[in-house]
């Protein structure tokens, strides 16, 4: 599929929405006594469904200070660096002059401190499937710094930014 505009996103993100709520609905129906891999079962289909290409974890860290008061891209696949550089420095040139900034140099590379390529997570599995080109966990601090302050205003337009870096990086 062509990249589109900011729409594209918004419909796929719509689409997907919808299919989480198709999950839940499954989920209940089928849950007498079965185990929550049932749900597991119904988001690999969607994923699977829909050739999932891209796939972000949004999260904020439960630490302070250092790496956590700037918003980092957790890298799970040392196969992908580049394009997790290619990502990264896509979306610090669109932030560079915002009041919320991202800075490449704040994201943790696969097997570095607690970052164990090994560790099981949403962003690692679908990266592990043939048709994604990339998947990670974007981290944002809870507070900032007083340079670089979280607050709703800046988080929207900080979102805004994902989704244009997102569409260049996908040209």
């Amino acid at each position: 599929k062509a990249a589109g505009d900011c729409r594209f996103y918004i419909y796929i993100y719509s689409g997907l929405l919808y299919d989480i709520q198709k999950i839940k609905e499954k989920f209940y129906e089928k849950k007498s006594g079965k185990a929550i891999a049932d749900v597991i079962s119904l988001a690999d289909e969607i994923i699977d469904e829909n050739n999932v290409v891209c796939a972000f974890d949004f999260h904020s860290p439960y630490h302070f200070g250092g790496r956590n008061d700037f918003p980092f891209i957790v890298e799970n696949d040392k196969t992908k660096i580049d394009k997790y550089n290619k990502f990264g420095l896509i979306l610090e040139e669109l932030t560079k002059k915002d009041a919320f900034k991202f800075e490449h140099k704040n994201s943790i590379e696969p097997d570095v401190g607690w970052n164990l390529s090994s560790n099981t997570s949403f962003s690692r599995y679908v990266n592990l499937k043939p048709y994604c080109d990339i998947a990670f966990s974007l981290e944002t601090p809870y507070f900032g710094t007083s340079k670089n302050k979280v607050t709703n205003e800046n988080l929207v337009y900080f979102g805004k930014k994902f989704a244009k870096a997102l569409k260049e990086y996908l040209k």
